[in-house]
C-alpha cells in the first residue's frame, strides 16, 4: 500500500497553498491543487503540548521533539485544532493529512521515494522506528529547503531552475550543460529503479506520476559553505533562490520523490519515455510546461496511460502496451507539442537536445525511426552529448555545398595502445627493444603508431622512415633516418658546449671511419668534421656500415632523453636495411634510450621468417585487428555528428561490406557519399542517407577494385594521366623528378599532384616529394594500366631521366639509380636499338658497383644481373670487356650472398669465354670463398690446389711439412733485415700474383681447423714470395701467419720481433688496414705471450676484437672475442663475469648462425658453470650444446682442435675436483704432433695435465704417470724465460715433482715459490691451486696446523676467483681435518694460535677476505 499522494513540493517551500479550483497565476510553473478527500489519520493529538513553530522547525535538535510530542497525539477531530498550534499560521491541517502515510507505523522505506546518488553514497541513515523517519519525512518538506548542511543543498527541480535564471553569470551554454547533467543523472536514477524492480521480482518503485518536475529532487553544492552547525543557509530577498552552486559540476544527486497516494501503475515503457521527454522540455525551457491535458489526450488515443491517470492494478500490467515500432507514415497532423519545440529553438537550446526530446515525446502508434524505445539508448545519446559536446550536441554552419570528413580518431584500439604504452616502459628499462606491429593492408599500423609514439617517448626524438615497394637506391631508408636524427641533434643541441661534448663524443666511437657513412648520413658534419675515406678498406663494407652506425646511435643515445624509431611497411624491407636493422636491435638490447617500433604487414614472405627468428622478449608484439561493428558505428557516428544509435543500420552495412578493415571502410562510406546514397540535408541540417539505394550498389570484395573504379571516374583526364605517371615511381616521388617528368609529358604534374591532394589520393610530404596516401591507393592506380602499358612508360620516364642525368646533372648517382631501376622495370624487349641495349648496360654496370659500394649486395645483383639481359647477341665477341666486367661483378655480388650456385653460373660463364687465366682469377677467387662459406671445404681445397698448378706453384712442397733447416734460415734472413727495410718492401700490384697471394690466404682458412700442420708450410710459401717478389695487402697476414711459426718450432724472440712487424706493416700498406682483426687474432694468440703477461693478451684481444668490427672483418673480430675469453680462464679473470661473457657470447653466435667458435666457447662456459655452481648443476642454458655433442661434432668433422679443448676441460676439471682420469688425455701429445698450435689456453691445458698426473702418480706409485707429468714439466721449461706467464707454474710442477720423488725440503720451498710468483704476476686461481697442494702436502707429513693454514687460505683465494664449488669442497675437507684430528696436539696448538679466527665461521672468513 502506498501513501497518500503529496502536494508540490514548490507550494511547501512557498509554505502557502493556493486555493482549490483557483487558476495558476505563473506560465512557467504548474501549480494546479490536487482534489481534496477525507483522510483518516490514524494518530492521536490528546495532550499534545503547545509549542512555538520556530523551536520546532528551525533546528534539526528541535524536530526530534516535534516527534516526540507528535507521537502523543491522537485521532481524534476534536484535538486538530491543537495540533494546528503548533503548524506555522499558513499551512493548516487538511493540507498537513495529505503528506502523512495512512498508516504511521508502516516503514518509510516503502513509501515510493527513490533516489540515485552518482558521486558519494548517501549521507544520511534511515534507521528503523517511527521516530527517525518521521523526523527525515519532516525535515524534508517543512525546512526551508528540503534539506541542508554546510556543503550541500538539497532543492526541488523547479527552485533549481528558478536560481539558475536570477543568476547573471549563468550563460545558455552553462545552462544547457547543466540541464544534460541534470537528465543523465535522472535516467539513471529510473534505470537503477527499473533494475532493482527486476532483481527484487517486486513493482518499479517509481511509478510513471512520479516522472515529473514536482517530484525531482536535486542535491547540489552551495556556492558559500559557512562554518559552525548554527549557520543556516542564507537566501537572497525574493525568498524563492538559493545560494548554492548550480552548474554542472556541483549536481551531485537527483532522485524522485513520491510520497502521498499516487497511482503505483508504472506504465509502459513508451509512457514513461513521454513524460520523461515532457520533464526535459521544462527544463530545457526554464521552467515553461508543456499543454498537459492535450500531451494525455494524445496518449490516450493510443491506448496509453495518461500522466494522471489512476489504474487499479499496482504492477501496471493492465495498461502495458508494446512499444514493437511501426513502419513510419506521415501524419494528418503535428502533434500539439510540435509548437512548443520551436520556442526551444528560439531560446538557443542546441538542435541536437531538441532533437532527442522530440524523439522522447514522439511515441504515437507511428513511430519513427528516431523515435526512443529504451530508456538505456536516452542514457547513452545524454553521455555522448556530455562527453564529446562538438559533434554530438553544439549547432553547426554547413556550406550549401558540404562535404563528407571521416573522422581520423583510433577506435577500438585501447587494448593495443596499453601494449605499444608497456612496450615503451619495458624498452626504457632495458628489458626489449621495442614493439612490432603487424596486420593486413590498410588495417591502420601507420597510423597507430605515428599517432602515439611521440607521446610515449618521453619528449624525445621520434624519427620515422617508409620503406617503398620498388626502392632504387640502397640503405636511402636507414640512411634518412640517421641523417634525421643528426640533424635533430645539431638544431636542438641547447649550448655550444654540449655540442662540443658531442663532437669529442663522436670523434672517439667512430673516428676517422666516419667519413665510411657520410654518403648516407650528410648531416653527420654538423656533428663532427668528415675526412676522406680514399685510404680506408674494409674486408666487408656492409658489416663495418652497420658497426659504425650502431656506435653512431650508441653515442646519440647518451645525449638525448629518448630515441625512438619507427620504421614503417616493413614488407618491403631490402635486404642490406633488413640486416642493419637486426644488427641495431641485437646490439640495443640493453639500451634504455633506444626504442625501435616497426610495422608490417601481415602474410609477407620477405620477412616473415625474419619476424619469427626474432625473439619475443626483444620485440613486443603486436596484432592489429579489423574493427568490430561497434567500432565502427563509432566511426560512423563521429564523423556524420550523429548519435551512434541511429547510424548503426548504416554501420551494419559497412561493416558488413569492409569486413571491419578501417581503410576499405573509408573508402566504402566515400563512395556512397560520391554515389548520393549518403547526402546532407540543409533542411534538417544533419546527414541522411538512402538504405534502399544503398543496398542496390553493386560494391566489389577487395579495395583495390573499389579504388580503380573510382580513379576511372575522375573528372579531369590529367588526374587519371597523374596518377599512372606517380604509381610507376613506388609509393613516392620527389620533386626533380616531377620537374623531369613534366617536361617530357608536356603537363604541369605538380599542379595536377596537388589536386590529387585534395582528393586524398596523395600527399605532401613537405616541400621535396608527394606521396600515395596509402600503398593500396598505389596499387589500385598502377594496376588501371595494363602490362604493355606499364612497360612502355616505365621505359619513357627511365630514358628521359637517364637522359637529363646524363646531360645535365652530371653524376648524380641517386638520380641515376630511378632511372635505371625504371628502365629495367620497363624490359630489355621495349628497347631495340642496340646502342642503347649497350648504354643501359653499362649503366647497370655503374649503379651495381654502387650498390656494392653501399654494400647492398641485392640490389647490386639485381643491376648485375639486368645489364646482362640488355647485352646484344654475341656479346662475349663485340664487347668482351664489358661482359667480363659484368658477369665477374654478379659472381662478387653472389658471393657476398652466399649464393653458391649464381655464383657458379657466373664463373662458369666466365671460365668459358674468358681469353686468358689472368681473366679468370677474379671468378675463381669468388667461387672459392662462396664454396668456403658454403661449408664445402674439400671440393674448395681441391679447386685451390688446381688453381695454384695452374699458376705454376708446387702444391706439395706447399702443403708438406717443411724442414727444420728452411725455417731456421728464413728465420735467420728476416733476423738480418731491419724494420724498415721489411715495412717498406716494394708494393706489387701485378694481377696475377695479388691473386696467388689471395688463393694462399684462402688455404689458410680451409686448413685451419682440420689440418693445421700445413700452415707451416703456407706460412713458409707466402713470406717468400712476399720477400721475392714484393708486398700486397695479403703481406702482412703471411708475416704474422710465419711469426707463429717461428715461435712453434723454437725461435720464440725471433717470432715475437715478426708478429709486431705485421701489425706495423697494416699501417704502411693502406690496403691492408682492413685486415688488421686477423693479424692481432694471429699474433696475440699464437706469438705475443711469449713476452707479454697474460692479462695484456687479452686486452688486446679486445681491441682486435672491435678493430674487426670497424673494418667489417666479422670472422676476425669474432675469432679475437673467443681467444680472448679462452686466454681470460688463464689470466685468472673472475669466473663470474667470464661465465656471463660466453653465456652471451655463445647465443650470440647461435642466433647470428655464426657456428664456427661455438664449441670452443661452450666447453669454456660449461667449466665455468661446474667450477661456480658444482658437477650436478643444470643451468636453464639447454640451447648451449654440451661437452658431449660438442666432441661429437669434433668427432664427426674431423675437427682435431675442438677435441683439443674439449680433452683440456677434461683434464681442468679432473684437477679442480681431485678426480681420477678414467681415459687418458693427451693433451701434450696433442700439441706435439700439431707443432703450430701454442696458444695460452693449449699450454695451460698442459700445466693441469701434469698436475693431475703427478697426484695419479702419487696415489698408485705408477711411473708411467710420473713420466707424463715430467714430460709437462720440461715442455713448460722450453718458455721459463718468459717469467711473467711461466714461472709459478715451472714452480708448482717441480714441487710436485720433488713431492713424488720424496724430496720433501725442496718440495717444500718450491710450493712457497710458487705462490709468491702467483701472487706476484696476479693469477689469483693459480695462487689458490699452489695453497692447495702445498696444504696436501703438509697434510701427508702430518703437519695439520700448517695443512689447515695453507687449505684456508687456497679456500679464501678460490672464492676470490669465483670458484664457489671448488671451494666448497675445500671447505668440506676441512671440516673432515678438524673432526678427525681435533684430539692431536698439534691441531690443540693451532687452535690456540688462531682462537679468534676459528671462532668465525670458515665461509665467511673467506668472503670476508675476499
Amino acid at each position: 500500500m502506498i501513501g497518500h499522494r503529496c502536494h508540490s513540493l514548490n507550494q511547501f517551500h512557498k509554505c502557502q497553498p493556493p486555493q482549490q479550483n483557483q487558476p495558476s497565476t505563473n506560465q512557467n510553473f504548474d501549480l494546479s491543487p490536487i482534489p481534496s478527500r477525507s483522510p483518516t489519520v490514524a494518530i492521536s493529538l490528546t495532550n499534545f503540548p503547545p509549542a512555538e513553530p520556530e523551536q520546532i522547525f528551525q533546528t534539526d535538535d528541535n524536530r526530534w521533539n516535534f516527534n516526540k510530542q507528535f507521537n502523543k497525539c491522537d485521532s481524534s477531530r476534536e484535538n486538530r485544532s491543537q495540533f494546528n498550534s503548533i503548524l506555522p499560521s499558513d499551512l493548516s491541517y487538511p493540507l498537513f493529512s495529505q503528506i502523512m502515510p495512512m498508516d504511521y507505523r508502516k516503514p518509510l522505506s516503502e513509501v515510493a521515494c527513490r533516489g540515485h546518488d552518482f558521486e558519494s553514497p548517501e549521507t544520511s541513515v534511515h534507521e528503523e522506528g517511527f521516530d527517525e523517519e518521521f523526523t527525515a519525512f519532516m525535515s524534508k518538506h517543512f525546512s526551508g529547503s528540503i534539506r541542508s548542511s554546510q556543503t550541500e543543498e538539497q532543492l526541488s527541480l523547479r527552485q533549481w531552475i528558478l536560481t539558475a535564471k536570477s543568476d547573471d553569470d549563468q550563460t545558455l551554454s552553462d545552462y544547457v550543460y547543466s540541464s544534460l547533467t541534470i537528465a543523465v543523472k535522472a535516467v539513471e536514477c529510473l534505470l537503477k529503479a527499473e533494475t532493482d524492480a527486476k532483481i527484487s521480482n517486486k513493482p518499479n518503485e517509481i511509478p510513471l506520476e512520479c516522472i515529473a518536475s514536482e517530484n525531482m529532487v536535486l542535491t547540489v553544492e552551495r556556492k558559500d559553505a559557512l562554518s559552525g552547525n548554527e549557520q543556516s543557509l542564507k537566501r537572497d530577498e525574493s525568498d524563492e533562490t538559493f545560494s548554492c552552486d548550480i552548474t554542472s559540476n556541483s549536481i551531485r544527486k537527483v532522485e524522485f520523490i513520491c510520497p502521498g497516494e499516487v497511482n503505483p501503475s508504472v506504465g509502459t515503457v513508451r509512457a514513461r519515455l513521454s513524460a520523461f521527454g515532457a520533464l526535459l522540455y521544462e527544463v530545457f525551457s526554464q521552467g515553461e510546461t508543456l499543454n498537459r491535458a492535450s500531451l494525455e489526450t494524445n496518449n490516450k488515443s493510443m491506448g496509453f496511460l495518461s500522466l494522471s491517470s489512476r489504474g487499479n492494478s499496482d504492477d501496471g500490467s493492465a495498461s502495458t502496451i508494446g512499444h514493437q515500432r511501426k513502419k513510419s507514415t506521415p501524419r494528418q497532423a503535428e502533434t500539439s507539442w510540435t509548437n512548443s519545440l520551436l520556442q526551444l529553438s528560439r531560446l538557443g537550446i542546441p538542435k541536437a537536445a531538441i532533437a532527442l526530446i522530440k524523439n522522447l515525446l514522439n511515441q504515437d502508434e507511428f513511430l519513427g525511426d528516431d523515435a526512443y524505445a529504451l530508456f538505456l539508448d536516452v542514457q547513452v545519446d545524454l553521455k555522448l552529448m556530455l562527453e564529446d559536446p562538438y559533434r554530438f550536441l553544439d549547432n553547426r554552419d554547413i556550406s550549401t555545398n558540404p562535404s563528407l570528413v571521416i573522422c581520423d580518431k583510433m577506435y577500438g584500439r585501447e587494448k593495443d595502445i596499453s601494449k605499444l604504452r608497456i612496450a615503451f616502459e619495458r624498452s626504457s628499462k632495458g628489458e626489449c627493444c621495442g614493439a612490432l606491429v603487424t596486420g593486413e593492408a590498410g588495417i591502420g599500423k601507420s597510423t597507430f603508431v605515428s599517432s602515439h609514439a611521440q607521446a610515449f617517448s618521453s619528449n624525445g626524438y621520434v624519427v620515422s622512415g617508409k620503406f617503398n615497394e620498388n626502392n632504387s637506391k640502397p640503405f636511402s631508408v636507414i640512411g634518412e633516418i640517421f641523417d634525421d636524427l643528426c640533424d635533430k641533434f645539431a638544431f636542438y643541441a641547447h649550448s655550444h658546449q654540449e655540442k662540443n661534448t658531442m663532437t669529442l663524443a663522436l670523434n672517439s666511437s667512430l673516428g676517422v671511419e666516419a667519413s665510411l657513412i657520410a654518403d648516407i648520413v650528410p648531416n653527420l658534419s654538423k656533428l663532427m668534421p668528415l675526412y676522406g675515406s680514399g685510404g680506408l678498406f674494409s674486408v666487408d663494407p656492409a658489416s663495418r656500415k652497420r658497426y659504425l652506425l650502431q656506435e653512431l646511435l650508441q653515442t646519440l643515445s647518451n645525449f638525448s632523453k629518448h630515441i625512438t624509431i619507427f620504421l614503417d611497411d616493413l614488407q618491403w624491407i631490402d635486404h642490406c636495411s633488413l640486416q642493419t636493422l637486426s644488427y641495431l636491435l641485437e646490439n640495443s638490447k640493453t639500451n634504455n634510450f633506444v626504442t625501435f617500433v616497426l610495422s608490417c604487414r601481415d602474410c609477407d614472405t620477405q620477412t616473415t621468417d625474419w619476424v619469427q627468428a626474432i625473439p619475443q622478449s626483444m620485440l613486443e608484439r603486436i596484432h592489429l585487428e579489423n574493427l568490430s561493428i561497434d567500432d565502427v558505428n563509432s566511426l560512423v557516428s563521429n564523423s556524420l555528428r550523429i548519435l551512434p544509435r541511429l547510424t548503426r543500420p548504416l554501420s551494419c552495412i559497412l561493416h558488413r561490406r569492409s569486413l571491419g578493415n578501417p581503410f576499405f571502410l573509408r573508402q566504402t562510406l566515400g563512395m556512397f557519399f560520391n554515389e548520393s546514397c549518403l547526402f546532407y540535408s540543409l533542411g534538417d541540417r544533419a546527414w541522411k542517407w538512402d538504405l534502399d539505394k544503398i543496398s542496390e550498389l553493386r560494391l566489389d570484395d577487395d579495395v583495390v577494385s573499389l579504388l580503380m573504379k573510382e580513379m576511372a571516374k575522375l573528372p579531369v583526364e590529367d588526374l587519371l594521366i597523374g596518377l599512372k605517371a606517380a604509381s610507376c615511381f613506388s609509393t613516392s616521388i620527389n620533386n626533380s623528378i616531377v620537374k623531369i617528368l613534366s617536361e617530357h609529358l608536356g603537363k604541369d604534374l605538380s599542379s595536377i599532384f596537388r589536386k590529387l591532394v585534395e582528393r586524398g589520393y596523395l600527399d605532401e610530404a613537405g616541400l621535396m616529394q608527394f606521396r600515395f596516401s596509402h600503398d593500396r591507393i598505389h596499387q589500385a592506380a598502377y594496376e588501371l594500366m595494363s602490362e604493355d602499358e606499364r612497360r612502355g612508360d616505365h621505359m619513357k620516364f627511365g630514358l628521359s631521366i637517364c637522359s637529363h642525368v646524363l646531360n645535365k646533372c652530371g653524376e648524380d648517382i641517386s638520380m641515376l639509380f630511378i632511372a635505371v631501376n625504371q628502365i629495367n622495370r620497363g624490359g630489355p624487349e621495349v628497347l631495340k636499338d642496340p646502342n642503347q641495349r649497350l648504354t643501359i648496360a653499362k649503366l647497370n654496370l655503374k649503379v651495381g658497383k654502387s650498390s656494392l659500394q653501399l654494400t647492398d649486395w641485392h640490389s647490386a645483383l639485381g643491376f648485375f644481373t639486368n645489364g646482362i639481359k640488355f647485352l646484344n647477341h654475341n656479346h662475349w665477341i663485340q664487347q668482351y670487356e664489358l661482359s667480363l666486367d659484368i658477369f665477374t661483378s654478379a659472381s662478387e655480388a653472389a658471393c657476398n650472398l652466399s649464393d653458391s650456385t649464381r655464383v657458379k653460373y657466373f664463373t662458369d660463364a666466365v671460365l668459358h669465354h674468358a681469353r686468358s687465366l689472368d681473366d679468370r682469377l677474379a671468378a675463381l677467387y669468388f667461387e672459392i670463398k662462396s664454396l668456403r662459406k658454403a661449408r664445402s671445404l674439400d671440393e674448395a681445397r681441391t679447386l685451390v690446389m688446381g688453381i695454384l698448378q695452374q699458376l705454376g706453384e708446387d702444391t706439395s712442397c706447399a702443403l708438406d711439412m717443411p724442414k727444420a733447416e728452411d725455417i731456421k734460415c728464413m728465420v735467420k734472413l728476416i733476423t738480418s733485415m731491419t724494420d724498415d727495410s721489411i715495412l717498406n718492401l716494394k708494393q706489387c700490384t701485378d694481377k696475377h700474383f695479388v691473386f696467388l697471394m689471395k688463393f694462399y690466404h684462402e688455404l689458410f682458412y680451409l686448413f685451419h681447423s682440420n689440418t693445421p700442420r700445413c700452415l707451416l708450410g703456407l706460412s713458409l710459401r707466402m713470406i717468400t714470395l712476399t720477400l721475392n717478389i714484393g708486398a700486397t695487402d695479403i703481406s702482412p697476414i703471411a708475416l704474422a701467419q710465419f711469426a707463429a711459426t717461428a715461435v712453434a718450432t723454437g725461435f720464440p724472440l725471433e717470432g715475437y720481433r715478426l708478429g709486431n712487424l705485421a701489425v706495423k706493416m697494416t699501417e704502411s700498406i693502406h690496403s691492408a688496414t682492413a685486415y688488421k682483426s686477423i693479424i692481432v687474432g694471429i699474433t696475440e694468440n699464437y706469438v705475443s705471450w711469449v713476452a707479454e703477461p697474460y692479462q695484456a693478451v687479452v686486452e688486446s684481444h679486445n681491441l682486435g676484437f672491435y678493430a674487426g668490427l670497424r673494418s667489417g672483418d666479422t670472422f676476425s673480430a669474432l675469432l679475437n672475442r673467443c681467444v680472448g675469453l679462452l686466454t681470460s680462464f688463464t689470466s685468472g679473470t673472475r669466473l663470474t663475469e667470464l661465465k656471463k661473457s660466453c653465456r652471451d657470447y655463445v647465443q650470440d653466435l647461435l642466433l647470428k648462425n655464426y657456428k664456427w667458435f661455438v664449441p670452443a666457447c661452450a666447453n669454456m662456459y660449461w667449466l665455468t658453470v661446474e667450477l661456480t655452481e658444482g658437477l650436478d648443476s643444470k643451468p636453464l642454458e639447454s640451447d648451449i650444446p654440451q661437452e658431449r655433442a660438442i666432441r661429437e661434432y669434433a668427432n664427426r668433422t674431423n675437427q682435431n682442435m675442438v677435441s683439443l679443448v674439449t680433452d683440456i676441460n677434461v683434464v681442468t676439471r679432473a684437477f679442480f675436483f681431485q678426480q681420477d682420469l678414467l681415459v687418458p688425455t693427451n693433451v701434450l701429445s696433442g700439441l706435439s704432433s700439431e707443432v703450430c698450435q701454442l696458444r695460452p689456453y693449449n699450454i695451460q691445458g698442459v700445466f693441469f695435465e701434469g698436475l693431475v698426473y703427478y697426484a695419479m702418480a702419487r696415489k698408485t706409485t705408477n711411473r708411467d704417470y710420473a713420466l707424463r707429468g715430467q714430460n709437462a714439466l720440461d715442455f713448460l721449461k722450453k718458455w721459463g724465460f718468459c717469467k711473467w706467464n711461466f714461472e709459478n707454474k715451472i714452480k708448482l710442477l717441480e714441487a710436485e715433482h720433488m713431492h713424488f720423488l720424496g724430496n720433501l725440503e725442496l718440495a717444500s720451498q718450491l710450493y712457497e715459490d710458487a705462490i709468491e710468483s702467483s701472487k706476484q704476476h696476479k693469477f689469483i686461481q693459480e695462487e689458490a691451486m699452489s695453497h692447495e697442494l702445498q696444504g696436501m702436502f703438509f697434510y701427508n707429513r702430518g703437519s695439520y696446523s700448517k695443512a689447515l693454514a695453507s687449505l684456508e687460505r687456497s679456500e679464501v683465494c678460490y672464492r676470490t676467483w669465483g670458484a664457489k664449488a671448488v671451494a666448497d669442497r675445500i671447505e668440506l675437507f676441512v671440516k673432515d681435518l678438524l673432526e678427525s684430528k681435533k684430539s692431536s696436539q698439534s691441531f690443540q696448538h693451532h687452535r690456540a694460535r688462531g682462537a679468534n679466527s676459528s671462532k668465525t665461521p670458515l665461509r665467511k672468513r673467506a668472503s670476508r677476505a675476499a
